[in-house]
């Protein structure tokens, strides 16, 4: 089962003429698209963790989740549904998201890749920190990026459970520092591991970029 879930609450950012459109008009018609090419089994907008955790669910009863991307806004250590912050102490028993986070795990194997197609989630210290905790409490693949991301996508990063984060914690950061980040780089071609939003997982370029920084 491959999935894409998106944030359904930006909806009013910009006005084009009568309508008000946002981001998520946008994330509707690359889902839409990405199911009629085949590349995408089921896709869904949410308003709430808890919504995205069953929806997640109820598509894991019957398959495993090979494959899952979520679109919508991030920061350093952050993926958001509209306010809702999900970030590293979301994996601790005591939280709310812990549950839903539970169930998940349980919906993907060792073979799946868990893909936040958000802004600066990886970046800095707290990226370093979240990417590492996700990959092994989920037992598989995550990826990120660094910088500002949009129909360009700079910054990509994949961690496997086990492994140490190889990108450097400054990546994609302008102003601040990986501790105290301020600023992030919009993505551009120049920028390291670029791709675009009808990209797919870069596998082969992941495993040579990997090799690269890590010998450097």
């Amino acid at each position: 089962m491959r999935v894409v879930l998106y944030d359904d609450t930006c909806r009013q950012e910009f006005s084009l003429g009568p309508l008000r459109l946002g981001l998520t008009h946008s994330w509707i018609w690359g889902a839409s698209l990405f199911k009629s090419l085949g590349r995408v089994d089921r896709y869904a907008g949410v308003k709430t963790w808890a919504e995205a955790f069953d929806f997640l669910k109820e598509c894991g009863q019957n398959s495993t989740i090979s494959s899952l991307e979520y679109w919508g806004h991030g920061k350093w250590g952050e993926v958001r549904v509209g306010c809702e912050r999900l970030r590293i102490s979301s994996f601790e028993e005591s939280h709310p998201h812990y549950n839903g986070l539970l169930a998940l795990q349980r919906c993907l194997s060792a073979e799946s890749t868990l893909w936040f197609r958000t802004c600066e989630t990886f970046g800095g210290d707290l990226g370093h920190a979240f990417a590492q905790r996700a990959a092994d409490f989920f037992n598989c693949r995550v990826a990120g990026h660094t910088h500002i991301i949009g129909p360009v996508q700079s910054g990509f990063c994949m961690l496997e459970p086990g492994q140490e984060p190889y990108w450097h914690r400054e990546q994609g950061i302008c102003e601040g520092t990986a501790k105290s980040p301020q600023k992030a780089l919009w993505s551009t071609f120049r920028e390291p591991m670029t791709l675009t939003c009808l990209g797919k997982l870069p596998q082969d370029k992941w495993e040579r970029e990997r090799s690269k920084q890590s010998v450097a």
